[in-house]
């Protein structure tokens, strides 16, 4: 047996035992540092001094020197077992803050539900708990634990699990209905009509508003009540009526930080420059949130203050939540500078989340622009180790970048290599018949066009294409009609379908038919190709100075038209006309 073992064997009061290991508050210098705890002032629970077993001594004493060597799994580890064998109460309450200062979540969820059980009278153990139920997701079971807290005379959590459950329909219902049954035996209690105004807000904002607005003619400074009313304004689309709403409180509250937020958000939508002077108030109160300094940065960005907005961004590279999309936006901005090595190394730095595919997007194409094709690959394969779950996204991305770099082929193999274990993937069929069309092999095309098409009939897009690739490359004219009518027949209002019939009544001789189709596609969609097809089925018509007046409108839409030019040297028309 080793001296650790002897010594948990020696006969030991389990207090001094406690004490001597920091577990309560006996000890001013804990090995492990308790997690913060919630503001909620609690009476201690009394430890009565009772002797542990032999082995609880012993893991607890492993529990602690495994801590004082930063092994803290398995200090956890042990206090939770030993949490569990005994239903001791202390080590319950230990093993939860511990749990919480690790960010294990299942541990620190398991161990609150453990102490609250064992100290049902305690506020902070109720608290934790029904934060740990929220955090997990169970809602209804946080809600029950706030109930509790509502009875001992504490802080609920109705408005927080309200938002949180409002995100979420199926949730919501539950919750909502939990909260009538509340509000039937308390039917005055404020912060329950917050909560089912927050939960009603996503479907029913006007009876939200109603609420928000009954709660304020009780409580007027209540900041949770203003707040819903000006989210169920925006919710009713009745924006302008929220931006007054916003401007009337902020002259009555200054000071409320919420409001001004909300209200900097609401005019990012409709007006920067008004949005950046709030947000630069804000982050002037409070210059260490990061989340405001990012705010403002994204402001910036959209502005074009691009000095300004790589400050800020800068500023966030240290914060751990915001270094990432910092990195990202840093990326961009380094890239409209030209300066690409450095907008490389931020795009490297980007962390699974949001930003990251577009991250690897511009990492693949500053690669392949530079022509380093081995080098793209070779990052490729780097990602589909590194990140397995997100390989067929990235299989897409890599498709995209052989593609616009003019590797049809290497696509082709690379989509082919999908396609054999998803042969039913039509996105892929699609892009790979793209680019079976950029190396002219129509066959291909046309049979992965055909395989989507007996996947999804109701695919007009499909129906369109392949129609009008076999109307304008092949001489299978009569097949190409049938083709694009259907199309017609399930989306008649889309301009490039349109324009696909009005090109199929064109070949057909009806002319006038042709352009009354294609001066309604020019007119939903004006383009240089529609503008072509218009100027010769006008130009059919010996509608010559119409057709020339056409043509240089497509002109203007994109100057270097070729299927513009090469029309009108076919028909010999004026080049030179005005």
């Amino acid at each position: 047996m080793n001296a650790l073992r002897q010594l948990a064997q020696q006969p030991m009061n389990r207090l001094i035992l406690i004490c001597s290991l920091g577990l309560v508050a006996c000890s001013n210098n804990p090995i492990i540092a308790p997690a913060t705890e919630p503001a909620t002032e609690t009476k201690a629970e009394p430890l009565p001094p009772q002797p542990f077993a032999a082995e609880t001594l012993y893991a607890l004493l492993v529990a602690e020197l495994a801590g004082a060597r930063g092994r803290y799994d398995i200090a956890l580890s042990n206090y939770v077992d030993q949490a569990y064998k005994t239903r001791d109460l202390g080590l319950a309450k230990r093993s939860t803050l511990i749990a919480r200062q690790l960010n294990a979540k299942k541990t620190a969820l398991s161990s609150a539900l453990l102490w609250a059980e064992l100290a049902p009278n305690s506020n902070e153990a109720q608290l934790i708990a029904s934060t740990e139920l929220l955090n997990a997701g169970r809602y209804l079971e946080a809600l029950e634990k706030s109930f509790l807290l509502k009875g001992l005379g504490s802080h609920p959590l109705y408005i927080t699990i309200a938002a949180k459950a409002a995100r979420q329909p199926k949730q919501q219902q539950i919750v909502l209905a939990k909260l009538e049954e509340k509000l039937q035996q308390q039917p005055d209690d404020i912060q329950l009509l917050v909560a089912k105004g927050i939960l009603l807000q996503p479907q029913q904002p006007q009876q939200s508003l109603d609420i928000a607005r009954a709660i304020q003619t009780r409580e007027p400074e209540m900041s949770a009540a203003l707040m819903l009313e000006v989210k169920a304004l925006i919710q009713l689309k009745r924006h302008k009526e929220a931006r007054l709403r916003l401007e009337q409180l902020l002259k009555q509250y200054p000071d409320n930080k919420r409001l001004r937020l909300q209200y900097a958000r609401l005019l990012a939508n409709t007006d920067l420059a008004a949005s950046r002077k709030q947000f630069e108030q804000l982050q002037q109160q409070s210059p260490k949130d990061p989340e405001l300094t990012l705010a403002l940065a994204l402001v910036l960005y959209e502005l074009e203050d691009l000095s300004n907005a790589s400050l800020h961004f800068e500023s966030l590279l240290k914060n751990p939540g915001t270094a990432s999309i910092s990195h990202y936006y840093l990326g961009r901005i380094k890239l409209s500078e030209n300066a690409v090595s450095q907008a490389y190394q931020h795009f490297s730095s980007v962390k699974p989340g949001a930003d990251f595919l577009a991250a690897q997007v511009h990492r693949l194409d500053i690669l392949m622009a530079k022509g380093k094709t081995a080098e793209a690959q070779k990052l490729l394969q780097q990602l589909y180790q590194r990140f397995p779950k997100l390989k067929s996204k990235l299989q897409l991305l890599e498709v995209d970048a052989f593609n616009k770099y003019g590797h049809y082929q290497t696509a082709i193999d690379l989509m082919s290599e999908i396609l054999s274990s998803q042969p039913k993937n039509t996105r892929i069929l699609y892009q790979r018949a793209m680019s079976y069309n950029r190396l002219d092999q129509l066959p291909d095309m046309e049979q992965d066009l055909r395989k989507i098409i007996e996947l999804e009939p109701g695919n007009a897009g499909v129906l369109n294409d392949l129609g009008y690739t076999l109307m304008t490359r092949t001489p299978r004219i009569a097949e190409a009609g049938k083709l694009i009518e259907k199309a017609f027949a399930l989306q008649p209002k889309d301009p490039g379908i349109i324009d696909s019939m009005g090109w199929v009544e064109y070949h057909r001789g009806n002319y006038s038919k042709a352009v009354k189709l294609l001066r309604q596609a020019m007119t939903l969609l004006p383009d240089h190709e529609i503008a072509a097809h218009l100027g010769e089925a006008l130009w059919a018509m010996s509608r010559h100075q119409e057709a020339l007046d056409i043509w240089q409108r497509g002109l203007k839409l994109k100057p270097n038209s070729d299927i513009i030019k090469a029309t009108m040297s076919r028909l010999k028309a004026n080049h030179d006309a005005p």
